[in-house]
């Protein structure tokens, strides 16, 4: 059975307007002026070819080099799972037999079952909408939900697809990742999470990496290995 099929669905029930993740978060700006101001950097990244500006890293066995001038280089993508994976390893290290580690979107279980609350992506923070049942497991959640505006109607996030230079349209806003690590979470979530579930689908396969998936619209997909470990919330 292909992979992209694998994977069981269940409506996710919206108790109002999808705007309600952004009732808490209060901007002064202009927003109009704003969206302005993202084409003029979007079109500018693109004629300078910034869109792929990974192409500008060189590797240096463990030393990277920036070839254009004025860039910066920002791990806040990558860097709660490296963080959470190290605290493991130095609790481990001094006895500890069973924990949870919880860096917000970044989760990290070892020794007894855990039940783990799954944020509803369409309510205010701290509302589930499923318990995950996880044992000597990480979990990872990269989201469009919280880090937003709307501008016509709109949603417009903090995730920029890079062929693009635009905020990203991939159906979903929210991605959960199970694996053994998070470090080798937090890049794919965020890529899959831009690239949607027909595309991301294979990479997770390729590294045996089980997810849960929410779309725009409120369904809920995700792997069948997943199946026993999930419970929605009512």
């Amino acid at each position: 059975m292909p992979y992209e099929t694998r994977y069981f669905s269940v409506f996710l029930k919206q108790d109002g307007s999808v705007t309600a993740v952004n009732t808490d978060k209060i901007a002064a700006v202009d927003t109009a002026a704003a969206v302005e101001y993202a084409q003029t950097v979007a079109a500018s990244q693109r004629e300078k070819g910034f869109v792929d500006h990974y192409r500008y890293i060189v590797i240096y066995g463990l030393t990277a080099f920036l070839t254009q001038e004025g860039m910066q280089i920002d791990l806040g993508g990558i860097a709660k799972g490296y963080a959470a994976d190290e605290v493991r390893r130095m609790l481990q290290e001094q006895g500890v037999k069973s924990a949870q580690i919880n860096f917000g979107g970044t989760v990290v279980v070892w020794g007894q079952q855990q039940h783990i609350d799954m944020q509803n992506p369409f309510q205010k923070t701290g509302s589930p909408m499923a318990d995950l049942l996880v044992e000597n497991k990480a979990i990872v959640t990269s989201g469009v939900y919280e880090q937003c505006f709307f501008y016509k109607g709109k949603r417009l996030h903090h995730m920029i697809d890079p062929r693009t230079g635009w905020p990203s349209c991939s159906g979903l806003i929210s991605v959960t990742l199970i694996g053994d690590e998070a470090a080798q979470l937090d890049a794919p979530a965020t890529a899959v999470c831009c690239l949607g579930i027909q595309e991301g689908l294979p990479i997770l396969q390729k590294y045996g990496i089980e997810a849960v998936f929410v779309t725009d619209d409120g369904v809920v997909q995700a792997t069948l290995a997943l199946h026993n470990q999930l419970s929605f919330c009512a």
